[in-house]
């Protein structure tokens, strides 16, 4: 049952790519065979057992219980000439699974915008599976409408970084897989440059690294 979910996920998300990405970019998605959609699904059920690992740990040490949403909001920082929305935060269990959510907006003169979201999954593996599906591909596409990328981070173990732009409409984002239990997401608006949004990111991993890395 478990190699059949894993497959739906890396043939669902397969499908999102093929969407989402330019006329060149769908035709090398037009190559990828049978043999390689198992394989990459292979590689998700061997990081969903390591993941697995990782749960089994934290409850031998009795921590099954998601980071409260008031110590996620403690991470991410004020934006210098930002307007602060109200920040919003939630600790849910559902059928027995533990995580929180903790996300702030901002916005600038301009109405532009910028979302952080971050989440900890804890014992929640198959909500971090989904979210961070992408790090099992080795996307790399850049057109004039759209970039996407994946990569290691470094900066916390067994962790991804997906970056993306939507040059229409002018919208950068990157996500963060971080040791298998925690997702972090900035979305800025107004911009075609990554570089203000992984500068967000970096304040909010720095601020909650020691956490991260457990």
């Amino acid at each position: 049952m478990k190699k059949y979910l894993v497959l739906f996920f890396v043939c669902s998300f397969a499908l999102a790519l093929f969407i989402s990405c330019g006329k060149k970019e769908e035709e090398k998605l037009d190559e990828i065979s049978m043999d390689e959609i198992i394989e990459r699904g292979d590689k998700v059920d061997k990081q969903m057992d390591q993941a697995e690992k990782k749960l089994e740990e934290r409850k031998k040490r009795g921590d099954t219980i998601a980071t409260d949403y008031k110590v996620l909001l403690t991470f991410i920082p004020d934006i210098t000439g930002w307007q602060a929305e109200k920040p919003e935060g939630t600790n849910l269990t559902v059928s027995g699974a533990q995580y929180s959510t903790a996300s702030k907006s901002f916005k600038d003169a301009q109405n532009n915008e910028v979302s952080i979201e971050l989440y900890d999954y804890n014992t929640s593996l198959g909500l971090m599976t989904s979210s961070s599906m992408w790090k099992n591909f080795g996307i790399e596409s850049d057109n004039e409408e759209s970039y996407q990328k994946v990569s290691q981070f470094a900066d916390v173990k067994d962790s991804w970084v997906y970056e993306e732009i939507n040059k229409v409409d002018k919208i950068t984002n990157v996500n963060y897989s971080l040791n298998d239990r925690y997702f972090l997401s900035v979305t800025v608006s107004g911009q075609t440059n990554l570089n203000f949004a992984k500068e967000i990111a970096q304040q909010v991993i720095n601020r909650g690294k020691s956490l991260f890395n457990k």
